[in-house]
């Protein structure tokens, strides 16, 4: 304290000192009012005459709620949910003002937020504390206002800048029971904005085991989801609002018939012109993939009259389509996804061909238990070409279908390669991934360098052989989980099998070039001695990521910031895969290009 006023006295003396100097003539008294006021300018006790984020231009203000949301945005994502918080978890089409509702807001818009009080430590009694533990419940069940219409409702300026920028008011979710005059006042102020519609088309009851079943539920999970956007022809018919079924509880967990319900609407509405990403999911646990069930459901539709000129994303989870009729959805695709299909519904291989070649933008491919029907063995010999594809995904294929299918891919400049397989011994393939195949040169494996093992069982012949070819790795996701893939993690730190071209240098690790590496299933301690390994092998680690879910005590947090240039955690499946594209998109552009041309120079010399 007396630090504080020996500063404050100086402070005042020397402004004194200032003023007299520069205004001569100025009565003490009155340079003693001027260095006050100086000084009190700038603190934060005195509250500012004005609101200086009033200042900025609309522009500016507009970013600033634009990046609102995006928090907003990352907030959902992060939040894990139990049974009763999702029922409490705000739709933004549900409960929220329309033009009616809230004609002059003037004044700040308060929320209604219970907060404990406590009492003075050492005497809080059992009823204050129970008051505060149903006030905390309270606060912790508070809806989510969604951030647009947070700072709509702070005063007249800012409810004008924020209902003026179209792009803030884009997004919307549909869940069961969602209000349709509300979606009506935001696709109003979306003007003719994209828009990224989430239809989410579970009933209540479906987070419930059919014991704790009410009589009347409000429970909702993700089935179904699309992103659409605006129609450009306003005059265009609109749809009209899917009426899904109730089923009983028998029925509660044959989720098709609301997707059915969907695809029924979509095939009724005309063409989307402006729509951009096409995401369709059905989460239902099926054991069968040979037929669809069920059969009464099987019927594939055409949607949006088969015109989508701006489609760049399209992914389809256990959900099918009229392949045939909708290869023009596929003609300037970036991105498809396929997953889950059983064999009856799965594309022909001629028109699943066609689906991949349509479009030579396409970058990404995800094959998840789906790709051509079968049988196999009526699929030509011809490779599909695919040189401008730069990420594959293989997930889930029973054994002898993806060795069948893999030698059908011509994919010469695949850089990101992403593996999960079980419930049987994957050796064969492991060997194909690492060896020339058809008109290859060299394998699969020895142009990747963007690799994720979540499950590859074989045997250690097999991952050494992979290993050994992943020359070119830059960035591995690796699931050490169970123990078939934590080998693949110490074999990383041991000295490749393979002699070098040159005899009097020593032998290298396996992936020379690896620089990032990302691990679930792995502890502090572990990734510690993995990193000092790849370093004392002469091939350093610039970044780690960890799952957070594992265990890593504080002094190996400190050691592995020390000694790689990145450390970070992640959420195993879900920040990791934004993290792993967002790592790798920049590098595969250029990488990919470099590729491409090399690839072409071969052919110009043969």
């Amino acid at each position: 304290m007396v630090d504080h006023e020996k500063q404050l006295q100086q402070d005042l003396t020397a402004g004194m000192v200032k003023i007299l100097r520069e205004n001569p003539g100025i009565k003490p008294e009155d340079a003693m009012r001027q260095v006050s006021k100086d000084m009190l300018a700038n603190t934060p006790f005195i509250a500012p005459k004005g609101c200086p984020v009033n200042n900025l231009p609309n522009e500016l203000l507009a970013q600033i709620f634009h990046a609102g949301v995006a928090m907003d945005d990352e907030d959902d994502e992060d939040d894990d949910f139990d049974d009763d918080e999702y029922d409490d978890t705000l739709d933004v089409l549900e409960d929220w003002e329309t033009e009616s509702d809230l004609d002059e807001d003037e004044g700040p818009h308060k929320r209604n937020m219970a907060k404990g009080k406590h009492a003075p430590k050492g005497k809080e009694s059992a009823k204050d504390a129970e008051d505060d533990e149903g006030n905390d419940e309270d606060e912790e069940h508070e809806p989510r206002i969604p951030f647009q219409v947070l700072v709509s409702h702070v005063c007249r300026h800012w409810r004008e800048v924020a209902i003026g920028t179209p792009t803030l008011w884009t997004a919307m979710n549909f869940t069961y029971g969602s209000s349709i005059e509300a979606a009506k006042v935001w696709v109003e102020r979306s003007k003719t904005q994209p828009l990224e519609i989430h239809i989410d088309c579970s009933l209540p009851g479906d987070w419930m085991s059919e014991d704790d079943l009410p009589e009347e539920d409000d429970d909702e999970m993700d089935v179904a989801s699309g992103s659409a956007a605006n129609n450009a022809d306003t005059d265009a018919p609109k749809p009209p609002r899917p009426e899904l079924p109730v089923p009983s509880k028998e029925e509660l967990y044959d989720h098709y018939d609301r997707v059915y319900a969907v695809l029924e609407r979509l095939a009724q509405c005309p063409p989307a012109v402006q729509l951009e990403t096409l995401e369709l999911y059905n989460h239902d646990d099926v054991e069968e993939f040979e037929l669809f069930d069920p059969p009464e459901l099987k019927q594939a539709f055409l949607l949006f009259e088969g015109e989508a000129p701006k489609l760049k994303e399209c992914s389809l989870w256990g959900v099918h389509l009229d392949w045939v009729a909708s290869l023009s959805f596929f003609q300037g695709l970036s991105d498809l996804q396929l997953a889950y299909h059983a064999n009856e519904v799965r594309p022909s291989f001629e028109t699943f061909s066609k689906m991949l070649t349509s479009s030579l933008d396409l970058q990404t491919v995800s094959l998840a238990l789906s790709g051509p029907a079968g049988p196999k063995e009526d699929w030509p010999t011809t490779p599909i070409d695919l040189s401008h594809v730069k990420e594959l995904v293989l997930h889930q294929h029973e054994i002898d279908y993806i060795l069948a299918l893999l030698p059908l891919l011509h994919i010469p400049n695949v850089i990101s390669l992403s593996l999960d397989f079980d419930g049987a011994d994957y050796t064969e393939l492991a060997h194909m991934l690492s060896i020339p195949i058809g008109e290859r040169k060299t394998s699969i494996l020895s142009g990747i360098q963007f690799l994720k093992i979540t499950e590859m069982p074989c045997n250690n012949k097999a991952r050494e052989a992979m290993m050994e070819q992943l020359i070119n790795l830059k960035t591995l996701n690796l699931n050490c989980s169970d123990d078939e893939e934590e080998i693949f993690f110490k074999l990383l730190m041991k000295t490749s099998s393979a002699k070098p071209a040159d005899s009097s240098k020593p032998s290298v690790l396996y992936c020379p070039n690896l620089s990032a590496i990302y691990t679930t299933g792995v502890s502090g301690t572990a990734m510690r001695k993995f990193v000092e390994a790849r370093r004392s092998g002469g091939v350093p680690l610039k970044k780690v990521g960890m799952s957070g879910d594992d265990e890593v005590d504080n002094r190996d947090e400190k050691w592995l910031k020390d000694n790689v240039d990145e450390f970070e955690y992640f959420e195993p499946e879900s920040d990791y895969e934004d993290g792993f594209i967002e790592v790798a998109d920049d590098e595969m552009l250029s990488d990919g290009e470099d590729m491409m041309e090399m690839d072409d120079d071969d052919d110009d010399q043969t």
